[in-house]
C-alpha cells in the first residue's frame, strides 16, 4: 500500500482507503460524522470494496485567518 500524502498543510482532507487505492474529498469547516457515513455510502462497494481506514486530516488555521480573528476580538495575534 502507498504512503498517504496531503496535498496541502492547510487543507482539511478525508481519505478513504481501500486496498488498491485511495479516495479523497476535502472536507468544509462544519463536517459531521453523518457527513463522513453519507460520503462512504456514496462510493460504490463492487468498485472500491471494503474500507481499510478512514483517515480525517484537519486543516490549521493560517496565520492570515489569526489575524482576522485578533481585528474581531481586539486581541493581537
Amino acid at each position: 500500500m502507498q504512503p498517504i500524502q496531503a496535498g496541502h498543510r492547510g487543507d482539511s482532507r478525508l481519505r478513504f482507503v481501500f486496498d488498491d487505492g485511495v479516495v479523497s474529498f476535502v472536507l468544509a469547516a462544519d463536517v459531521t460524522f453523518g457527513d463522513i457515513a453519507r460520503t462512504l455510502g456514496g462510493l460504490s462497494s463492487r468498485r472500491y470494496g471494503s474500507p481499510v481506514a478512514i483517515d480525517v486530516t484537519l486543516g490549521s488555521r493560517g496565520a492570515g485567518a489569526a489575524r482576522d480573528m485578533s481585528r474581531r476580538s481586539g486581541v493581537p495575534a
